[in-house]
């Protein structure tokens, strides 16, 4: 393979245009609409870029490829950058290209390493033996590897989650695989069928009958997954003792103070008309978003005190989103949900574990600066959220309530533990009012539908600016809604027993897949002194 410095970088307008092709594909499918078909073949003009190309060009090129996608992808900085955290001019444009070209190295790495795995070094008989069969897996893996480790270091940045699986969250019989792997599952075969449709193009030409055989490999794993994931939505028994839940969701703005002039406008306005419209529609649980209320919780709170003397003849219970005081942390406050009974006693808490960096806890840094948050929320007071220290359930009449709070929802781990440890539905509660106006809010419910398939739960969505819904556990969306205005939507939620493997397992799939490229690499490996054999010749 060349690795001639002088020569790094240097590509023909074909192979950049191929680059920029894949990764405009790939950042389409990810933009929230209809578009996640482009998955499926987004892959193939990266693939035909790096095609027998060195280590360095391969890089070069992928992150041609993940920069042209974060391009797409970053966009919404260029709105809620200014307006929240202060930058504007070359400082958004700054954290706008630096978003960009973090999507760039990931894509670089995994190209680096596909063109390592399918341009052997080794002779070309032992290469038909050892590796010819393994890169069809081996590639998928790849990609699989990258995105696992995405999520594990950058677990508290989940604006950076575009995970390939995730493009499908429209197509409920393409996700069903979900349920074992996971979206790493989901993103895996959509790179293999990408794959395959490329061998099938670069064969056809040479060898007709294997590009055949290599698009009917595609087609083949493309029709499985649908047909097989439609059995399993069709296997579906019918729902029993379906839970009525009202989701309030205020929309209020995330410049809105609440101070002593307005907070009484504020309240009727955003909260009591939607207790009062709740309330007709006589609700089993009524669910608010992430910190609905903005002050610490008190016992003789009077907006609770209204908002239950408004709903007790429904005789529903509310699962609201408020701060509470950590003990012994100055400065510091759990971003906390409870469960408040119809007769106001407080029953159950779940305090969030997985503060948002930069905007709920400070991204450390060394020496005397402390750490970095967004300034305006600095310049406001606004406290950091301190962990919560388990993942507790929250116990209703009508079955056990898991609690995912904003971006815990965008990663696997939280949903799953939460049904490992015996919840029967998922709550998802946020606010996305500070990107309200960016497909962020839309890319955040995608993942959620995700939550529900891997873990086999119902979930209900309240979210403040962004969308709020009801999934089926088969990751059908029963209701999508946003609005600018206040808006209570009514849906429900089945109670569900029995564990997915995925919840079982967790990401096994994905553990598979790194061993699956280590085992490649090893392979790749050229037995000793067979470069001096080559040499000699």
């Amino acid at each position: 393979m060349n690795m001639n410095p002088g020569k790094f970088f240097k590509y023909a307008p074909g192979e950049i245009l191929l680059a920029v092709v894949s990764g405009a594909l790939i950042g389409l499918s990810m933009t929230g609409y209809d578009w996640g078909w482009l998955a499926w073949v987004g892959l193939i003009p990266l693939f035909a870029a790096i095609h027998g190309k060195g280590l360095r060009s391969s890089f070069g090129l992928g992150l041609i490829a993940g920069f042209s996608e974060g391009v797409f992808i970053a966009r919404w900085t260029l709105w809620t950058v200014p307006r929240y955290m202060g930058f504007s001019g070359i400082g958004k444009w700054m954290i706008y290209l630096t978003l960009a070209t973090s999507f760039a190295l990931w894509i670089a790495l995994s190209a680096l390493l596909s063109s390592l795995l399918t341009n052997p070094s080794q002779p070309e008989a032992t290469a038909k033996k050892t590796l010819a069969w393994l890169r069809f897996l081996a590639v998928p893996s790849v990609w699989v590897m990258f995105e696992f480790l995405h999520e594990q270091i950058l677990s508290g940045v989940p604006w950076t989650f575009f995970f390939l699986g995730y493009s499908q969250w429209r197509s409920p019989a393409l996700i069903q695989f979900a349920r074992i792997g996971g979206v790493f599952g989901v993103s895996f075969w959509i790179v293999f069928v990408n794959y395959m449709l490329f061998a099938a193009l670069s064969e056809v030409r040479k060898s007709p009958k294997n590009g055949l055989m290599y698009l009917m490999i595609g087609a083949s794993a493309f029709a499985m997954l649908y047909v097989t994931g439609r059995t399993v939505i069709s296997s579906e028994t019918e729902e029993e003792h379906p839970v009525q839940v009202a989701v309030l969701q205020e929309n209020l703005p995330a410049e809105v103070r609440w101070t002593k002039e307005s907070g009484d406008a504020i309240v009727e306005i955003y909260y009591l008309s939607l207790a009062r419209e709740a309330v007709r529609h006589s609700p089993n649980l009524i669910l608010w978003t992430e910190t609905a209320i903005p002050w610490d919780i008190s016992e003789d709170d009077d907006l609770i005190y209204a908002a239950l003397n408004i709903t007790y003849p429904a005789q529903a219970g509310h699962i609201i989103g408020i701060k509470s005081p950590a003990p012994g942390k100055s400065g510091k406050m759990y971003n906390s949900v409870f469960y408040i009974h119809p007769d106001g006693a407080i029953t159950g808490q779940y305090n969030k574990m997985n503060p948002l960096l930069f905007i709920e806890t400070s991204f450390p840094v060394f020496g005397a600066f402390g750490g970095l948050r967004i300034p305006a929320l600095v310049r406001s007071g606004a406290d950091e959220v301190e962990p919560g220290t388990q993942r507790t359930l929250l116990a209703t009449p009508y079955g056990q309530a898991g609690v995912t709070i904003c971006n815990e929802a965008c990663v696997a781990t939280p949903a799953r533990q939460a049904v490992a440890q015996g919840a029967d539905f998922l709550v998802v509660m946020s606010n996305d009012g500070w990107f309200r106006e960016t497909l962020l809010p839309l890319g955040h419910f995608a993942v959620i539908v995700f939550r529900a398939v891997e873990n086999g739960r119902d979930i209900a969505v309240a979210s403040n600016g962004g969308y709020s819904g009801f999934i089926h556990a088969s990751g059908r969306i029963r209701q999508m809604a946003r609005s600018d205005t206040p808006e209570c939507l009514i849906g429900t939620v089945s109670p569900k027993r029995g564990v997915t493997f995925y919840t079982r397992y967790g990401n096994l799939f994905a553990g598979f897949c790194i061993v699956m490229v280590m085992f490649s690499i090893i392979l790749h490996r050229e037995p000793k002194g067979s470069h001096k054999t080559r040499r000699k010749k």
